[in-house]
């Protein structure tokens, strides 16, 4: 590509940077975050307690997302670098309203050797080429005010497209003077897609991992407009299945959620959640609110490094939990709270997985790993629903030469077999009906 020239005495810029010589594109991985921008008090619905419950902790006090606040904006971006980040992808989907806090953002990134890209709402090809010259003047340009931080792929600096699948192919195929300058790739609020960048995840389907990149969260993704916003929640447990998939696959783009996507649950910043409807609250491995989980976990990830609770019968993951019939741990409403567990034909397909975390002493927490909620022992059988630190979401495990046994921390029964339903009975290790395999599917060390 052909550069005009630059003046040189603008900060990040020289008409001479070429992105192939930067050592930032050697990286054999990048990982991306997103940012909600247009969080502020500029806006109608802002209030300054809370967002939706979720409060961040800004000079000693908590208080709401607030991105016109220069202390948070710096505060932010400080705890992405830290936690891993490379790349900050700035929410204009709403529009471009919010120039001082990107600039301010592209800064940063510049400072720390990071980069920076915009994402935007290009509605099926309509608004293509007047983004991508906003983009271009504003942020990406040689004259542009640190546009050496702007995020390059295949050569030229890339631009998020937010729209839908069809909108998405007639958006690259309305490139004009501008659309012509800049890569391209998709993200959307609707089905799961390789090489996507966000916005949702279909539950069914989940993370689908490829060599070029991934969307990684915790988000569980309701299934459309006329379902309850209850039933769009987030897990610990599927931010670390999205984990597992980008690593096999050895994924270069690493796209974790939104650091600050309370709204639509792909949050993973430091938050007092403790007001927020449980759909929306940030809860640790062990079912305990945490102000910290997600963001541990994310930095853990980051550096290759998730942690585990040690001496456990089996490590941390999904499995298929097959009963001596043959049949295989199920629910009886895939998405529903307080939905009966019972035993389904065995089929290998992520509906059926059973999310393990050790907790010590062989105690651990099941969870219905695309329900985002936790398996529950109730009066004589189980339910799934919301994650909590009580004793009748922990299960004591026991292997022995015929299978293992799940006793549950609150009643002392054993999770068993009863006219093909699924129960809690007095513990007798000689019971087939007690008797249950564990099929590994994914694991935290793998």
């Amino acid at each position: 590509m052909q550069y005009s020239d630059a003046d040189e005495s603008v900060p990040g810029n020289t008409a001479a940077y070429n992105p192939d010589k930067d050592p930032f594109y050697q990286k054999k991985r990048i990982n991306v975050t997103w940012i909600m921008i247009w969080n502020g008090s500029t806006e109608s619905w802002w209030k300054a307690t809370d967002h939706h419950g979720s409060k961040v902790l800004v000079d000693g006090k908590w208080v709401a997302t607030n991105w016109n606040d220069d202390k948070q904006i710096d505060l932010f971006c400080a705890a992405m670098r830290d936690a891993g980040i490379d790349v900050i992808a700035v929410d204009f989907t709403n529009g471009f309203r919010w120039e001082r806090q990107a600039k301010r953002v592209q800064e940063f990134c510049h400072d720390n050797n990071m980069k920076f890209v915009l994402a935007f709402n290009s509605e099926g090809g309509r608004n293509m080429e007047s983004g991508c010259k906003t983009t271009w003047d504003t942020y990406a340009s040689p004259a542009a005010t640190f546009s050496d931080a702007y995020l390059y792929k295949d050569g030229k600096p890339l631009v998020v497209l937010y729209t839908t699948k069809t909108g998405y192919q007639a958006s690259v195929g309305k490139r004009g003077q501008y659309g012509k300058m800049f890569s391209t790739v998709w993200a959307s609020g609707e089905e799961s897609a390789n090489d996507k960048w966000g916005w949702q995840l279909e539950p069914d389907i989940g993370p689908m991992g490829t060599k070029e990149a991934i969307f990684v969260t915790g988000a569980v993704k309701r299934y459309g407009p006329k379902r309850e916003s209850v039933e769009w929640r987030r897990h610990i447990a599927w931010l670390d299945y999205g984990f597992i998939t980008a690593r096999r696959h050895g994924t270069r783009f690493v796209v974790v959620g939104s650091f600050d996507d309370i709204s639509e649950r792909n949050a993973w910043f430091v938050a007092d959640t403790t007001q927020a409807p449980p759909c929306m609250q940030a809860r640790g491995c062990d079912g305990a609110l945490s102000t910290d989980a997600y963001y541990t976990r994310v930095k853990e990830w980051l550096a290759d490094s998730p942690s585990v609770v040690q001496g456990g019968l089996i490590p941390d993951g999904a499995y298929l939990v097959k009963a001596a019939n043959g049949q295989v741990l199920g629910v009886e409403e895939n998405r529903d709270i307080g939905s009966p567990v019972i035993l389904k034909p065995y089929r290998d397909h992520l509906d059926h997985y059973v999310w393990f975390y050790h907790l010590g002493g062989n105690v651990y927490r099941m969870m219905k790993l695309n329900a985002g909620l936790a398996i529950e022992a109730k009066a004589s059988g189980l339910c799934i629903t919301w994650d909590s630190a009580d004793a009748a979401q922990r299960w004591v495990l026991e292997k022995s030469p015929d299978g293992f046994h799940l006793l549950n921390k609150a009643s002392g029964q054993a999770l068993s077999v009863n006219d093909n339903k699924v129960v809690t009975d007095a513990p007798d290790k000689g019971k087939r009906a007690q008797r249950w395999s564990l099929i590994q599917k994914a694991t935290v060390l793998e």
